[in-house]
């Protein structure tokens, strides 16, 4: 090969033409420091997901209806997983001096009579 068919599609650079990327001041990434041992590494998607729903599935139990327990709270089926799974939204919705619909009245005493908080 020639020279010329090396640098062809090039522009000549110049002899004293400064390097505009020279005045351009960079930096190296941030680094972050994890605690905790080494990330895990999960093949498919799937397998994450599964992990996750192992680690939480004792924290939240989802019901079929959410949507319309997080609207009509007072629906919800009370058993052996009311206290725990309303605890939430008894927290969020029953705060003092908040201005509240009245089934949500209702659903603030009888979560606090069926579950004991005062």
């Amino acid at each position: 090969k020639s020279r010329k068919s090396e640098r062809q599609g090039f522009i000549p650079q110049e002899e004293n033409a400064e390097n505009p990327f020279e005045e351009i001041g960079t930096r190296p990434p941030p680094t972050t420091f994890r605690r905790g041992g080494r990330r895990r590494h999960f093949k498919s998607y799937d397998d994450y997901y599964r992990h996750l729903q192992s680690e939480y599935s004792q924290q939240q139990q989802y019901s079929p209806n959410a949507l319309l327990y997080r609207v009509y709270p007072g629906l919800y089926p009370k058993g052996q997983s009311y206290c725990p799974n309303m605890r939430g939204m008894f927290a969020y919705t029953c705060q003092p001096s908040k201005p509240l619909r009245l089934d949500l009245v209702e659903f603030c005493k009888d979560y606090s009579a069926f579950c004991g908080v005062p």
